[in-house]
């Protein structure tokens, strides 16, 4: 019970911040812009006819790609700066300290937390995601391969990175540990672009890079997953082919049981390091 009122006070304080009313009011403006784009590819053609099914098929996903891309980015960012804030903010505050003579234990804050950020990227990003591809098949008609999929490995980056912000706010000021999240996200997608040149090229050391990479953080291999989830079958097989496997933006399969275990395993054990290091912390 603890545990769920701090995750419902962690809602409301990030509704109090206006942080994810702004992100919707964002997330509303890109969705019609990009179904206004969608909606002039399809319609612009020879004498004004509307494309062929399968031309706007192919022309689909790969802007699917780019705008879960970009929305990539964008929960990665919230997830980060909501997180860092989170605890630190609260230290800095005396909040902490207000709390913490009350049955509360330091563990039950974090969790709390934890889990009260999580379900709002989880949420989030599940919404923006099946409504995107939505969007997408009502207006061009192409039907995202696996839209659910698609929507669990976002969240997955989005739960990935408030566990790893959540354990820099119990060390690090807000701004330093957002910074520091944020430089290990764009290395982590650094090194799996490396490794994917690594592959194109047969040069199993730099290949090794990225899978190196995405063990440390496993965000890159959460995305490709993600990207993945858009491809038709058939874009697959023609991208193994044509030896696509060196362009990021290209996935032949989704990540293996093997690797989604170890994800689990990754954020239990860094969300466990940030209650242990907030129970450490001398407030």
């Amino acid at each position: 019970m603890a545990v769920w009122t701090i995750a419902r006070l962690t809602f409301r304080e990030t509704i109090r911040r206006r942080l994810l009313l702004a992100l919707i009011g964002m997330t509303v403006l890109v969705m019609s812009l990009t179904a206004f784009g969608f909606y002039k590819l399809v319609t612009v053609g020879d004498n004004g006819n509307p494309m062929p099914v399968s031309e706007a098929r192919l022309v689909t996903y790969p802007i699917l790609i780019l705008v879960g891309f970009m929305f990539s980015g964008v929960v990665a960012l919230t997830a980060i700066m909501a997180s860092a804030f989170s605890v630190s903010g609260d230290i800095d505050s005396g909040i902490m300290l207000a709390m913490l003579p009350r049955p509360l234990r330091r563990a039950e804050i974090l969790l709390g937390k934890w889990l009260g950020l999580s379900l709002i990227m989880i949420a989030y990003t599940s919404a923006t995601a099946l409504i995107e591809v939505s969007i997408a098949q009502a207006i061009t008609g192409f039907q995202t391969p696996h839209p659910f999929w698609l929507a669990a490995y976002m969240s997955g980056e989005g739960v990935v990175l408030v566990s790893l912000a959540l354990l820099f706010s119990t060390r690090l000021p807000g701004l330093a540990g957002g910074i520091v999240g944020v430089v290990l996200f764009l290395m982590a997608w650094l090194g799996g672009v490396v490794g994917t040149i690594g592959q194109a090229l047969n040069n199993s050391a730099v290949s090794q890079i990225g899978d190196i990479s995405r063990v440390i953080l496993p965000t890159d291999g959460l995305w490709r997953g993600g990207v993945y989830s858009l491809e038709p079958s058939t874009v697959i097989s023609q991208g193994v082919g044509r030896g696509l496997q060196g362009n990021p933006f290209f996935a032949p399969s989704p990540p293996n049981s093997a690797y989604l275990l170890w994800v689990a395993i990754w954020v239990i054990t860094i969300t466990s390091l940030a209650a242990w290091s907030l129970s450490r912390r001398q407030i």
